[in-house]
């Protein structure tokens, strides 16, 4: 793969990112049904609404393909593909789409929270934000769909979810007793095997 530097990249979406962005997301979302089938499987007791669940699995990330989230979200599938970091200007639009993103999303903590202002950490949206997220009101079905989430974007990066998890849990968002033990059995169960 060609070696990019940020000038190199051009303020333009080329139909190359475009491309990519919709491989890698429809892969991510397969990903994430996937492992939410085997979910609904293993853990019928544990998931409340599965009508709910199942919505929610067949219609994960598809916000992603409507503003304010599609060019933000092509951009942001670019800097990650040729490894670089974003320029200020895109890391304001990437930083506002994510944030978009996950207030939208039923399988982001952040959906569940009453907090406002802004949820990410804004020099980097993948570091810990300055504020832990109270998740505890995120139910069953919302848990299992962020942890199917998880799972497959290790798979995708080659990475394990267990350190996504110790590397998060209670450090950006805020979880009880019963969603720790929910997360760590859907790890156990369906990561291991």
């Amino acid at each position: 793969m060609k070696k990019y530097k940020r000038e190199d990249i051009s303020n333009e979406i080329t139909q190359e990112m475009i491309n990519f962005f919709f491989k890698r997301t429809n892969e991510h979302i397969q990903k994430v049904q996937k492992y939410g089938k085997l979910a609904v499987k293993l853990f019928p007791n544990l998931i409340e609404n599965i009508d709910e669940f199942n919505y929610d699995i067949f219609h994960h990330d598809t916000s992603k393909f409507k503003e304010p989230e599609y060019i933000p979200y092509i951009k942001l599938s670019w800097y990650k593909k040729i490894e670089i970091k974003p320029k200020d200007k895109d890391k304001e639009e990437i930083n506002q789409a994510t944030h978009h993103h996950i207030v939208s999303n039923p399988h982001h903590p952040e959906y569940w929270s009453n907090q406002s202002g802004i949820l990410i950490n804004k020099q980097d949206r993948d570091v810990i934000p300055d504020k832990i997220i109270e998740a505890t009101s995120m139910p069953n079905y919302a848990v299992i769909e962020m942890v199917c989430d998880w799972m497959a974007m290790s798979e995708e990066l080659n990475s394990n979810p267990y350190n996504w998890a110790k590397e998060n849990i209670n450090k950006r968002w805020k979880f009880n007793d019963s969603q720790i033990k929910i997360i760590y059995k859907v790890l156990d169960i369906i990561w291991k095997n």
